[in-house]
């Protein structure tokens, strides 16, 4: 919806295509999601290269806002990479 209203565009649907294609150990694009009740109320998609995570785009169900998913997804994404060595 902001997008729309702000007139930005959206990531080319062939962008996260190739980058789910093309990922590896070294290098790869990570989605991670929350949820609620079995609801998917929030999502964050990351680029790993090496030992850098770049956030690269964050969604929500507009209905589930007042929960400030991606406040929580962000800080569980930290939390995982951490874990991981990355």
């Amino acid at each position: 919806m902001i997008y729309k209203r702000l007139k930005l565009r959206l990531i080319p649907y062939l962008f996260l295509e190739n980058a789910i294609r093309f990922s590896n150990i070294g290098n790869k694009m990570v989605a991670y999601g929350i949820f609620l009740e079995k609801v998917m109320i929030g999502t964050k998609i990351t680029l790993i290269y090496k030992n850098t995570v770049i956030g690269l785009y964050s969604g929500r169900r507009g209905e589930y806002y007042r929960f400030r998913p991606n406040d929580i997804l962000i800080w569980e994404v930290f939390l995982t990479c951490k874990k991981r060595g990355v």
